[in-house]
């Protein structure tokens, strides 16, 4: 269990169960606009700068930081504006198609006809998620919070059949 990741006693609860969510995340007084609960896909370490991707977020952090995960993962990553300011692992081996993931971010398309949207490097399928919700229509800019499976490392998330898909009242300044 991870606690108080945005410093509002947000808990990353049940990672390892059937029905696993993340609680907390999307509090009105949460402080990070992405989150990614899934699989490390890669690490970069170019001198003193490196980077990290979770669920195609990409995150500025330290060579250390990159240094203690490794590809497959299973980790929590909470940052700003592609800066990391956390990474916590789940203590949980992550499953492809199995384990769940959950996504944080702003929108960058949407294809309503196809019901996806992107979330940086991570196409979403959302189309699931009409059965419960059929209004969901996801915008450009919003900041949104999804859960899912990942059926291949680096691909596709499909939202889960859940109702904890939401906008999250976020908007990206332009």
């Amino acid at each position: 269990m991870v606690r108080g990741i945005s410093g509002s006693n947000a808990t990353v609860r049940g990672i390892s169960g059937s029905n696993a969510t993340v609680r907390g995340i999307s509090d009105s007084d949460a402080t990070y606009s992405s989150v990614a609960v899934g699989p490390v896909e890669w690490t970069s370490i170019d001198g003193a700068g490196a980077k990290i991707s979770i669920l195609g977020q990409t995150f500025a952090t330290t060579p250390d930081v990159a240094s203690s995960v490794a590809v497959g993962d299973y980790v929590v990553a909470v940052g700003d504006s592609g800066t990391l300011a956390g990474v916590y692992p789940t203590g949980q081996t992550y499953i492809a198609g199995v384990s769940p993931v959950t996504l944080r971010g702003a929108v960058s398309s949407v294809d309503s006809s196809r019901a996806t949207m992107l979330v940086g490097a991570t196409t979403i399928d959302y189309s699931s998620l009409l059965v419960s919700q059929p209004l969901f229509q996801p915008q450009v800019d919003e900041v949104i919070e999804i859960d899912g499976t990942q059926p291949a490392l680096s691909g596709s998330v499909l939202a889960g059949l859940s109702d904890r898909a939401l906008v999250s009242g976020y908007q990206v300044a332009r």
